[in-house]
């Protein structure tokens, strides 16, 4: 009884709701937007600064950072992060640091390895630095496209143009003092042009703007989603038509509680050109649905045993798309059967240290 009153709790009070999606994208309105182009755009962990890249007038008339603070429930006029930061090039596709510390993003300004390279600015506590190459090895002779970090700082995700006709996602790990070098994603790389990597923070998501086959449009791009479970990145999932329409959807960047994703489109409901959008994640509310964590619209035994797992290995740190054994499959001692004895065995696991014993067995 008291195994089942512990399963109730757990159930009632989920640390993780069910990730469905997410609901319709909005357009972040004029003040943002106009009848330039804006391309790509990330919101600062604490949420009270925007930060983006546009070729609108006061900059230098090619593509600049701006900002915006969160003030009184909306966003504040634009202000250029001025020269410490931008150029006379292309300046575009800004991502913060897990801590909000660090601003990278991709220039053409010249003096990188390649064409468009990843570059960094620190915050000094009342200004952005100035900007420097990314150290390391994670720039090539080619052109980066649009990435981000994992939230802990030990990985960045990219794509790169590997071929005039093909770009694909790699990533680069963090040693302490410089990037690695790019290590390709076998399982997301292929014909397709694969033209920007975000990752989700404290999970295994990385949503990529494609040219997969059976998106919306016959040409350009969509937005697609792909899981990795035990390592392994599984096949791309259109986001469907709450995110992608016939037109092209790019550049996307979570927010850093995941919840929120920004992307860039050029649909014609916007203000002109390409436009900054914003969904909010379909994380079910209603108490009927909080348990539903496949999605599925069922709370059966699969959710249980997902919920407890993940509960349990919250304190684990981020470290997106490693092999760590897991829970998730529900039939935990392998009988063939979905039922309390597995509930038990997850707790009991949970418990004795589970992420390092057998996903399977006594």
């Amino acid at each position: 009884m008291r195994t089942l009153a512990l399963v109730g709790v757990l159930v009632a009070t989920l640390a993780v709701e069910a990730f469905c999606g997410f609901l319709p994208a909005v357009n972040l309105g004029p003040r943002i937007n106009g009848p330039y182009n804006e391309d790509g755009a990330d919101i600062s962990p604490d949420g009270q600064l925007l930060i983006f890249s546009s070729n609108r007038p006061n900059g230098d008339w090619n593509y600049d950072l701006w900002g915006a603070v969160w003030q009184n429930g909306e966003w504040s006029e634009p202000f250029n992060l001025g020269p410490q930061v931008n150029t006379g090039a292309q300046d575009i596709a800004p991502v913060f640091s897990g801590d909000g510390n660090t601003l990278y993003f991709l220039s053409n300004r010249g003096y990188g390895k390649g064409g468009f390279d990843y570059y960094q600015s620190v915050w000094d506590g009342s200004a952005w630095g100035p900007a420097a190459l990314m150290p390391g090895e994670i720039n090539t002779p080619g052109d980066e496209r649009p990435g981000s970090p994992s939230s802990d700082g030990s990985r960045f995700y990219f794509s790169t143009i590997v071929s005039k006709d093909s770009a694909s996602p790699f990533y680069s790990d963090w040693n302490g003092a410089s990037w690695g070098s790019p290590v390709p994603i076998p399982e997301l790389s292929g014909a397709d042009y694969q033209m920007s990597t975000a990752i989700a923070p404290l999970s295994s998501r990385l949503v990529i703007s494609s040219s997969h086959p059976g998106g919306f449009q016959s040409w350009g791009y969509d937005l697609w989603v792909s899981t990795c479970v035990n390592g392994i990145w599984q096949p791309l999932v259109n986001l469907g038509p709450n995110i992608n329409n016939v037109d092209a959807e790019m550049a996307a960047q979570f927010s850093a509680g995941g919840d929120t994703l920004l992307f860039v489109s050029n649909r014609p409901d916007g203000y002109g050109g390409n436009d900054i959008w914003m969904a909010v994640a379909d994380h079910r509310t209603d108490a009927a649905e909080r348990g539903d964590l496949d999605c599925n619209s069922q709370i059966n035994i699969v959710d249980v045993t997902r919920s407890v797992d993940r509960i349990f290995r919250a304190a684990v740190p981020p470290n997106p798309c490693v092999a760590l054994p897991t829970f998730d499959v529900a039939d935990v001692n392998c009988d063939g059967l979905l039922n309390i004895i597995d509930v038990v065995t997850v707790i009991d696991r949970a418990f004795r240290g589970g992420a390092v014993l057998p996903a399977c067995g006594p």
